[in-house]
């Protein structure tokens, strides 16, 4: 498996690294060269949130103090050779743990699909980090669970829903999870409103809630298809990526955001019925999340199909009857995914015919995806029954193992 690894993992590394070829390598590792400002500027005694507004929360700031050796083009392999090393740490940790043998070759073959943004981007950091909090869900370390889970929320703000998932769900452990979660995100946050960055984070907060409709959205798809048709939405640049403006878009993207409140509610109300084992619903659990999130979430970034890898790496193996499903369903996600970014982003973006069809595909491949995932989730999801005590046994002194 470790030569595979390795295999699949050159082209693209070396891709980022030398941005060859350039059309297609550039686009992916154009976010190195925000995060490359950001270090800049913090080599120059600026700081985050107070001297220079940053997009993404404060799990981000350890990304920016990276050894800046020369330039660019140091700092570029730098952060890929640091996603390199998370990379091969997840398959470490799921070799480990055994019995995931099919977790570890989805992981090994994802990058080869999605492409080389693999590296390129903070959703590798978020990925490794949801796969550990499983694994420490399994084994009844919640407390860690919700360090990991409140990591991976202050690099993206999404996974809080899983936090709020799990403490909805849990019959016990409750106080450790949040427990993790808040001394870790206290841990990052103080810092920076100790230094006057309490502006700074508001701003962040309203840039990232006001985001508009993401035109690789799934529901971008629809209103790309009326525009064929003469309706008045156009495409505009916002916030650092294409948007879909109009009142089809404002309308679409409040009701993804209801839409995915529901659903978030409703698996909620599910797993309280059906299980009371949170070590073993803990992979169907994000499973569920993630797939509702990247088919209802009004921005998705080809590189947030990452979080996907993560998901059904931690579920498969658990799956019977939908595994070849969910197999395949994942792999056309990310090669669709690949296809239009960056491949054929040219033509997305230029919202004609050929960019409406794109869209369309995408669009349902990643709604597929998402239908199988969530009947896989329900399919492994453990029966109800009494939780089971998961701590060793306490023997009386002087009694044998």
């Amino acid at each position: 498996m470790w030569p595979s690894w390795l295999l699949l993992r050159g082209p693209g590394v070396l891709s980022l690294v030398f941005l060859w070829p350039r059309l297609y390598a550039g686009r992916e590792a154009s976010d190195v060269n925000l995060y490359y400002h950001w270090s800049r500027l913090l080599a120059h005694g600026l700081l985050p949130y107070r001297d220079f507004p940053v997009e993404y929360p404060p799990g981000v700031i350890p990304l920016m103090v990276l050894p800046r050796l020369h330039g660019l083009s140091a700092f570029r392999v730098e952060f890929v050779a640091l996603s390199l090393l998370v990379d091969a740490g997840v398959l470490r940790l799921l070799r480990r743990g055994g019995a995931r043998s099919g977790g570890c070759w989805v992981w090994v073959v994802a990058p080869l699909a999605l492409g080389p943004i693999v590296w390129a981007r903070l959703d590798m950091f978020v990925a490794a980090l949801l796969v550990a909090a499983v694994i420490a869900f399994e084994r009844d370390h919640v407390f860690r669970a919700g360090v990991w889970l409140a990591g991976a929320a202050l690099l993206k703000a999404w996974p809080v829903l899983l936090l709020l998932v799990f403490a909805a769900i849990m019959p016990s452990g409750r106080r450790r999870l949040l427990g993790g979660a808040a001394v870790t995100a206290a841990g990052f946050v103080l810092p920076v409103l100790a230094w006057g960055g309490r502006p700074g984070l508001g701003s962040m907060l309203s840039v990232q809630t006001g985001r508009g409709l993401q035109l690789e959205s799934v529901g971008a798809s629809p209103l790309l298809l009326a525009h064929q048709f003469g309706a008045a939405e156009r495409v505009v640049f916002r916030h650092g990526a294409y948007e879909i403006d109009g009142p089809g878009a404002n309308l679409v993207a409040a009701g993804s955001t209801a839409i995915m409140a529901v659903a978030i509610v409703a698996v909620m109300v599910l797993l309280r019925r059906r299980s009371r084992d949170v070590g073993a619903a803990a992979a169907p659990v994000v499973l569920a999340v993630t797939a509702i999130v990247l088919v209802t979430s009004k921005v998705l970034s080809p590189q947030y199909l990452m979080w996907a890898v993560a998901a059904v790496t931690v579920s498969i193996d658990a799956a019977r009857r939908k595994r070849a499903w969910l197999w395949s369903a994942t792999l056309a996600a990310l090669l669709i995914t690949q296809l239009e970014y960056p491949i054929l982003y040219t033509w997305l973006v230029a919202a004609g015919t050929a960019g409406a069809v794109i869209a369309a595909v995408h669009a349902v491949t990643v709604a597929g995806f998402a239908v199988v995932a969530v009947r896989t989730a329900l399919e492994i999801l453990p029966p109800s029954g009494p939780m089971p005590d998961r701590r060793p046994p306490v023997h009386a002194p002087g009694q044998a193992d």
